[in-house]
């Protein structure tokens, strides 16, 4: 996508005053205009999540894994959705960005009740 961008623009276009131009194209050349700094961008975004960045995650992520379980094992019985499913991304993802996990306010934004 960014190189599209990069042709028109070497073809002379103006993005911000063309038709055929739309959001995604747009933020690429406010938020990303060179190659380079796509990549960069992309790489800064991605790295905490896949390729060599994951496996820095992996004792933190068993170890939420292990205390959302033990909330529930007792019980012989879990609401998996709200009681694993749910949690467990936004925990880590509340960790990874610097949050203590125990501190935040697990949503429940697009839960259902039968």
């Amino acid at each position: 996508m960014s190189q599209n961008v990069d042709r028109l623009v070497e073809r002379g276009i103006v993005l911000d005053e063309s038709n055929n131009i739309n959001a995604m194209m747009a933020s690429i050349v406010t938020l990303r205009p060179t190659i380079p700094l796509w990549r960069s961008h992309r790489q800064e975004l991605t790295d905490p999540w896949v390729g060599p960045g994951a496996s820095r995650h992996q004792e933190m992520i068993t170890a939420t894994v292990n205390e959302l379980i033990d909330d529930w094992i007792d019980r012989g019985r879990v609401e998996f959705v709200s009681e694993f499913a749910r949690p467990l991304p936004q925990r880590v993802m509340a960790s990874v960005l610097g949050f203590h996990t125990r501190t935040c306010r697990i949503s429940n934004v697009g839960a259902t009740r039968r």
